[in-house]
């Protein structure tokens, strides 16, 4: 679900949201409405008037009593027939007029008051698909720049499109791949399901030129001007990396965690396994593991922190960039 008001829709400045389900694109209108039933019936009286006139036959209008009130979700449009596979994100412009929509081998491209036509973005299916090697696991578009995207792939590399250099995706015209790679002498079965990219995501502010992925085991935010090495990487589930043979028994490696990145871009939040979740605080080089408890009050302190600011270690890679586990 991704929730925008578009500016300049034929729906005005209302508040709306796309939800999707595996194939069927939805918009969505949120409204505040109020319900009434009556709690008289509509009656018939006489009225002989101020000043003792003419009777006459007055209708008493039945009153009402408020029932319910709040917001409701009122459907728009359905956008539908461009996708031959399941829709994994949704991703809406920063000028309100388009958005995106990815599956696991093509992007799409949308108006957002044209539900019949789609313009095909990315197409990465092969002429022989059992070739495929490759999947999209996530789109979005820049937070400022409505002609600039960026998506994930099962490979382990994020791609960024400037759809101003071209209109659709090319490697060598309009992209930027974002890829560390492997050492070779620790390259085993497991690395290539590890690496997959579940999450990427742009920085919220203007001034900062970053972009952050999350993969099975770890956190990593990029340099947009660095494409061979990320700029910092933060070990989520580091502890799994020893028990690889366990999670790929129980298919769990192949889990796709979320990740959101705080206005500010000074917090990322992930997900981990038994109810817990990842707080990294990026100014302080601060990993925040909490154990997730509705029931609990608020205030309670609810998770353990682990510093590691200053500790430097050095990547798979071989190069320099900066280790945080």
């Amino acid at each position: 679900m991704n929730t925008r008001a578009p500016k300049n829709s034929s729906f005005g400045s209302q508040l709306q949201f796309l939800s999707t389900n595996d194939r069927i694109i939805k918009l969505w209108n949120v409204e505040y409405r109020v319900r009434r039933e009556p709690i008289t019936t509509c009656e018939v009286a006489e009225d002989t008037g101020d000043f003792g006139g003419q009777c006459e036959q007055v209708i008493l209008l039945p009153e009402t009593e408020v029932v319910s009130e709040g917001f409701e979700g009122i459907e728009r449009k359905e956008y539908k027939n461009c996708h031959q596979y399941n829709i994994n994100s949704l991703s809406v412009s920063s000028d309100g007029e388009t958005f995106l929509s990815a599956d696991d081998l093509r992007v799409n491209l949308w108006h957002i008051d044209n539900n019949n036509l789609a313009y095909n973005v990315v197409d990465l299916k092969p002429s022989n698909i059992e070739e495929l090697a490759e999947v999209i696991t996530y789109v979005e578009h820049h937070p400022t720049i409505a002609d600039l995207f960026l998506f994930s792939s099962s490979k382990g590399y994020v791609c960024t499109c400037d759809l101003r250099m071209c209109s659709r995706f090319e490697k060598t015209r309009n992209a930027a791949i974002y890829m560390s790679e492997e050492d070779p002498s620790r390259k085993n079965f497991f690395s290539d399901i590890v690496s997959s990219v579940s999450r990427a995501k742009f920085s919220l502010r203007p001034d900062e030129p970053y972009i952050y992925s999350r993969d099975y085991l770890s956190v990593h935010i990029w340099d947009i001007r660095k494409t061979q090495t990320p700029m910092q990487s933060y070990h989520v589930n580091d502890y799994l990396e020893k028990r690889l043979c366990e999670v790929y028994e129980s298919e769990a490696i192949f889990d796709k965690f979320d990740m959101q990145v705080s206005p500010t871009g000074s917090y990322v939040l992930t997900g981990s396994y038994n109810g817990g979740a990842h707080v990294i605080d990026l100014l302080n080089q601060t990993n925040w593991s909490i154990d997730v408890k509705f029931m609990d009050k608020r205030g309670k302190n609810v998770g353990t922190c682990k510093s590691y600011k200053g500790k430097k270690l050095l990547p798979s890679s071989g190069q320099s960039a900066q280790i945080i586990s």
